[in-house]
């Protein structure tokens, strides 16, 4: 049920524009209720530098993020991104969107895997990407792929 939960968070939401970053086609993925495994194209948004909010497509849904950070570790970029759920259901669950960020001379590649996490009113202001390792709970992945000009 939390698997349904994070497909109907991200077909339910409603349109924004954004300007000044990097679109990258790809998908999301998760194991269902059932045990199947589910994938669904989308598109990925990353602002330039990492100012302003991060944006996922899926269809004709779009969510913006409610937290973005990078931080180099290791000689690679990492990323999170976070998105409440928008659905006003009750069910108050923030998604966290945490990869790798590789760029070539003829690629840029997104890859990594999705969290979930419960929060409670009011606590909107404590998901944040900086605190993105505590008590989530695994729920899929992603990929994104943008060729670069």
């Amino acid at each position: 049920m939390k698997n349904l939960s994070f497909l109907l968070c991200f077909l339910s939401l409603q349109s924004f524009a954004h300007y000044g970053g990097m679109t990258a086609d790809g998908g999301v993925f998760f194991k269902t209720g059932q045990g199947d495994i589910a994938k669904y194209a989308a598109t990925l948004f990353v602002p330039t530098q990492g100012v302003g909010n991060a944006q996922l497509t899926i269809g004709d849904k779009k969510a913006a993020s409610h937290g973005f950070r990078v931080e180099e570790q290791n000689g690679r970029s990492i990323f999170t991104v976070v998105f409440l759920d928008p659905l006003h259901t009750g069910k108050r669950v923030a998604y966290f969107l945490r990869g790798t960020y590789l760029r070539g001379t003829n690629v840029a590649l997104y890859y990594g895997d999705i969290f979930a996490k419960g929060y409670q009113r009011g606590e909107e202001d404590t998901l944040t990407a900086d605190r993105a390792t505590t008590e989530l709970y695994y729920v899929g992945g992603f990929g994104f792929r943008k060729q670069v000009e």
